[in-house]
């Protein structure tokens, strides 16, 4: 999978300053901007609002234009702490619409989507607003490539 869209965070300029009872804190100020923000560890979020995490994927064809279906996709990442909701959605026509969006756990065992119908090329856009630490590694997809 790759990026399929970047934002621009035009950091101006950054150092890691030591806090008494924190540690080291990253902070940085923007290019035309007077405030100065920081990151701490173990805090997912801005002035209390966690920070959404957003994949989406170059559209894929598993090495044929047949039709295919896909029974599961497993969301292969890191567990986090607490229970974090993953929203997934699909596109089958270059990113003009987006199925429905689904849900799963990304604490539950083996956090997955079952029945995710038939397609000639997908990309998918993966969504996660928590104030947890967030490591996607792959989607491992079961799929039936069809018939010509």
């Amino acid at each position: 999978m790759a990026w399929k869209q970047q934002e621009d965070f035009p950091i101006q300029e950054a150092h890691t300053l030591f806090a008494s009872g924190i540690g080291n804190v990253s902070v940085f100020n923007l290019v035309g901007d007077n405030v100065v923000y920081a990151f701490v560890n173990g805090t997912y979020q801005d002035a209390g609002i966690d920070f959404t995490f957003r994949v989406i994927t170059d559209p894929e064809f598993f090495e044929t234009y047949n039709r295919k279906t896909i029974g599961r996709i497993a969301v292969m990442a890191d567990r986090p702490p607490t229970d974090c909701t993953l929203t997934m959605q699909s596109t089958d026509d270059d990113y003009k619409t987006w199925s429905a969006a689904r849900t799963v756990n990304l604490n539950s065992e083996i956090p997955k989507f079952e029945r995710n119908g038939q397609f000639r090329r997908r990309a998918w856009k993966l969504s996660v607003t928590a104030n947890n630490p967030i490591r996607l590694k792959q989607l491992d997809v079961e799929i039936n490539k069809g018939q010509g």
